[in-house]
């Protein structure tokens, strides 16, 4: 009667654990959205949270042989591997990636029903890059990103014509997902302020070429000028007011030639680091 006993928890304790799932790839879960099959590579197309796609909590849910999924799915591509969590079919715990030849962190943070929250941060050759604070899936509070001035091998920085020997911080501050400002900083506080010029080297002719000039002014962004460069025939350049209006030329760099004058009227605030656009355009009469 015990051996009896015995194997009967054995056969139940065993059937228990294989039915449970710690990680599998994310291409084994079935996904629905409002109830119909949608395939999981439309939702999660990445290898990081920015690349998520029609994926809205309340209509998407992700199965396992027939049953909501509850356990960490493993996404690999060419450059990354990506660990999610889920809870009853939905997005929900840590979300890790991890670069493959070096398992360097690319991106960590937490989702919790389906929607990011608290503090993300982004990494590059294991440096974090960014620091990020979100509420219910939505940017609020302080951002921060940090600038490596110092170990720039084939670029360098210049500062009012000066090298610049310290690295810097953008804090940026979101409220409900907008952009509501955004200060430069070095990292002993002083706000940036003056001309930064920023050169990458020629490997043809072995010599510098100069990329843009951006303009600061108590640690705001004011404006970016592009130069030419030899396999380019355009010369753009932009200011920015105090008003918030953004003066735009381009010119022909063989001809001197303007062939494009006017103002950018803002709808709202931009990201500047991208210099994404998302305004109307008047030309200059």
């Amino acid at each position: 009667m015990k051996s009896v006993f015995i194997l009967s928890f054995w056969f139940l304790f065993t059937q228990f654990s294989i039915g449970q799932v710690d990680t599998i790839l994310i291409r084994e879960l079935d996904v629905t959205i409002d109830g119909l099959p949608v395939d999981v590579n439309d939702i999660i197309v990445g290898s990081d949270y920015t690349f998520l796609q029609e994926y809205n909590p309340s209509t998407t849910l992700f199965y396992y042989k027939n049953a909501p999924f509850t356990g960490v799915a493993q996404k690999v591509d060419t450059i990354q591997i990506t660990y999610i969590g889920f809870k009853n079919g939905i997005i929900h715990g840590r979300w890790y990636d991890v670069t493959i030849w070096n398992n360097y962190l690319s991106f960590e943070g937490n989702y919790v029903n389906g929607k990011m929250s608290g503090e993300w941060v982004e990494g590059i050759e294991n440096k974090i890059y960014r620091k990020r604070n979100y509420e219910e899936g939505k940017l609020n509070g302080i951002s921060k990103s940090f600038i490596d001035f110092k170990s720039r091998e084939d670029s360098f920085y210049e500062l009012n014509n000066q090298p610049i020997e310290r690295n810097a911080i953008i804090e940026e501050v979101y409220t409900n997902d907008e952009l509501v400002s955004e200060t430069y900083f070095f990292e002993n506080g002083e706000k940036l302020d003056g001309e930064i010029k920023f050169s990458m080297w020629n490997i043809e002719t072995l010599d510098t070429l100069t990329q843009y000039i951006e303009f600061y002014k108590d640690g705001k962004f004011r404006g970016k000028r592009s130069y030419c460069y030899e396999s380019d025939v355009i010369n753009s350049e932009f200011h920015i007011l105090e008003t918030g209006v953004v003066e735009n030329k381009e010119i022909d760099c063989n001809t001197g030639e303007i062939m494009l004058e006017g103002i950018f009227i803002p709808k709202k605030v931009f990201t500047s680091h991208s210099f994404i656009f998302e305004d109307e355009f008047y030309e200059r009469q």
